[in-house]
């Protein structure tokens, strides 16, 4: 038998219920997981395109402004919503709004909402 290298969670089980995260505790780790590894495609992504901006402003010297435009461009849209910070954030927003009964109340008064808890 050939390793074809490891195991990777692509996409969140069918079992994970978003509006109750806590009920499957394996289900929240691999949706968790899969997200962690959505978020690192898109930083190596913004790397690979940081490269190739570095490669023409080097190539093209004076002119970089005119001839690398496009690859500058995708370069910024790759970095919308990107970073290793975020990676953790939506789990620990759910564990304190679990957990925390008036930042859930804070939160539910930010968005408009009447808190029933």
């Amino acid at each position: 038998m050939v390793w074809k290298g490891p195991d990777i969670i692509r996409e969140a089980p069918e079992t994970y219920n978003p509006e109750d995260p806590f009920a499957d505790p394996v289900a929240l780790h691999e949706a968790r997981e899969a997200s962690v590894w959505r978020k690192e495609v898109r930083i190596e992504k913004a790397k690979i395109l940081r490269e190739r901006m570095k490669q023409c402003y080097l190539k093209e010297g004076v002119n970089h402004l005119q001839n690398c435009r496009e690859q500058v461009q995708r370069y910024l849209d790759s970095l919308q919503d990107t970073g290793v910070q975020r990676q953790n954030a939506d789990f620990y927003q759910l564990w304190r709004v679990k957990h925390d009964k008036e930042a859930a109340a804070k939160i539910c008064q930010r968005a408009g909402l009447r808190a029933s808890l």
